[in-house]
């Protein structure tokens, strides 16, 4: 079929340019001293002991937000997920910590975790650029593995919470849920998995099994089944990325990218279901 084939080739063609900027790029210009070398001194224990505490803190976030909500009489859905939201960024501190105290016994440890680049705007808009690259992949491959799952299941693949909420928030829970998905999440989630727990199971592991490892582990992070299957390309790149440039500014530019594209898309699907005719003003009332 004609429009197959042309999914095919936007496929390839996504996975030619990811892969060629990838060969290209090492971007090793950093801000220190000419000479110097900056060095992670963690493990793949060290990075267990953070990864188990950033799930703690969510689910500590999650159980502080109903418990609030119920104190408050306002155990509203919108109610739960802003309190969940703040919670969980705020209670993360901990999680950055936590990082901090591991990675100030490297000699720079802004740059053992990729923060020390000595362009950071054309790393922002390297991010950006490789994201445009990955549009085609985002657009099929969830697609093709809903149809999947689907098809072997029989039943429709549940979605993030996050994913599910957005669908039908209101204006606050909405504007929530876009500066935490599209701001606060890649800073704070870029810093743990790739500038501090990738480096930890590279150092142990070695750097092809550190990186697949730190994918396989963001991905089911962000849910089970279907959903898993989803980010984990999206997850592989990241990791990628990251043993090729260590350059972790590029993967918040390119994560916010994808998180915000991702929202747009489905601010978008609310406005065709409820109308073309609808104010977009009135999607959040």
């Amino acid at each position: 079929m004609p429009e197959d084939m042309i999914a095919v080739l936007l496929l390839l063609l996504s996975a030619s340019g990811c892969i060629y900027f990838l060969g290209r790029r090492q971007d090793g210009r950093t801000i220190l001293p000419p000479g110097e070398t900056a060095y992670a001194p963690w493990s793949a224990i060290d990075s267990g002991i953070v990864c188990a505490v950033f799930l703690a803190v969510g689910i500590l976030a999650s159980v502080t937000a109903v418990e609030l909500a119920g104190v408050l009489a306002r155990r509203s859905e919108q109610t739960v997920m802003i309190l969940t939201i703040a919670f969980t960024y705020t209670f993360n501190l901990l999680t950055l910590a936590l990082i901090y105290h591991y990675a100030r016994r490297s000699n720079w440890p802004t740059a053992a975790m990729g923060f020390a680049v000595a362009q950071p705007f054309e790393s922002v808009a390297f991010g950006f650029v490789f994201f445009l690259l990955f549009i085609p992949f985002e657009f099929i491959y969830p697609s093709s593995i809903e149809a999947i799952w689907k098809a072997i299941f029989h039943t429709e693949p549940e979605l993030q919470t996050t994913i599910q909420f957005f669908q039908t928030a209101h204006a606050p829970g909405a504007i929530a849920v876009t500066v935490a998905a599209g701001v606060i999440a890649p800073i704070v989630e870029e810093t743990v998995f790739r500038g501090f727990i990738q480096r930890g199971f590279e150092n142990t592991f070695g750097i092809v099994f550190g990186v697949v490892l730190t994918a396989v582990l963001f991905s089911v992070v962000h849910g089970l089944s279907a959903t898993a299957v989803e980010i984990f390309p999206l997850a592989l790149l990241l990791s990628v990325l990251y043993a090729r440039t260590r350059n972790i500014l590029i993967n918040i530019a390119f994560h916010a990218s994808f998180n915000t594209a991702s929202l747009l898309l489905l601010l978008a699907q609310r406005w065709l279901d409820q109308g073309s005719g609808v104010d977009l003003g009135q999607l959040f009332q």
